[in-house]
């Protein structure tokens, strides 16, 4: 069994125009130290991680230098798809001097956990994971592992994609409406945790063979099912639900309740 306390988790759902107004002016709307040059190139969806990140910060009381030593594990859900789609176009009418070199550093799988290691000044492990659908459930194993270590005092997790899946034309333009989602949680040691929200990671002795088949598809839902979970009330924070590879993830309050609600395969499927 692996597990940590949540010290503090914030969820955004932003639409386009919402992620614009962030980019104008995202040091006076996220409160971190982010040159408008720089949000110009960020991805939607490191944008909506650095506003779920900012919430969680504010509502831990801590400055940045806190987090100097933390690490970062980063999910994102098919990250870059708009921008690659213009870089793409260009490439093809105008050959590569048109295309922005931009594209690396800040729309690739990294991207979202290095920008945030650069912002709060982290020097501890920053990781992008996964990218697809079954990233989530990887992220939150890796940022679980990580902390069980015992070298770092916390670890960031973010998951981050939209809702529903974003289409775009040949341009990189949308042609659906669609929000960008994002979830930011601080996990550090249960023992720094010890009267409040714990999440851990066990066998899941009793998932059936058909289960053990579509854990790919569940774990796809963990940002939208995960957001849920948090978002319970404290006395109501006892929630079982099947993970992947013969695993379930627990959310308990004080690690010591004994009734569970379990979450059904049906209820996960629809929980994207």
């Amino acid at each position: 069994m692996v597990q940590c306390g949540v010290a503090a988790f914030a969820s955004v759902s932003l639409s386009l125009d919402e992620m614009a107004v962030i980019r104008k002016a995202p040091e006076a709307n996220l409160g971190l130290p982010l040159a408008p040059s720089m949000a110009r190139h960020c991805d939607e969806q490191t944008i909506a991680v650095l506003s779920a990140v900012s919430e969680a910060v504010r509502k831990l009381g801590t400055p940045p230098s806190e987090f100097e030593s933390w690490g970062i594990v980063a999910s994102s859900r098919y990250l870059g798809r708009s921008f690659f789609s213009q870089s793409l176009e260009k490439f093809d009418r105008d050959g590569p001097w048109n295309t922005s070199i931009q594209v690396v550093p800040n729309r690739s799988l990294h991207s979202p956990s290095s920008t945030v290691s650069l912002l709060l000044g982290c020097h501890g492990p920053n990781v992008g994971v996964g990218g697809g659908v079954d990233g989530e459930g990887q992220a939150l194993l890796t940022a679980l592992s990580l902390l069980n270590d015992d070298t770092l005092p916390g670890v960031w997790l973010l998951l981050s994609g939209w809702s529903p899946e974003l289409n775009v034309d040949a341009a990189g333009q949308p042609t659906t409406d669609a929000r960008c989602q994002a979830l930011a949680v601080a996990m550090r040691p249960s023992t720094e945790v010890p009267d409040g929200l714990h999440l851990r990671v066990v066998p899941d002795f009793e998932s059936s063979d058909e289960a053990d088949k579509s854990s790919s598809s569940r774990s796809s839902n963990w940002l939208s099912l995960l957001t849920a979970m948090l978002h319970r009330q404290p006395q109501k924070l006892n929630v079982i639900a099947p993970l992947c590879d013969g695993l379930r993830a627990e959310l308990v309050w004080d690690n010591s309740q004994s009734i569970a609600l379990s979450a059904s395969p049906a209820a996960l499927r629809n929980a994207g």
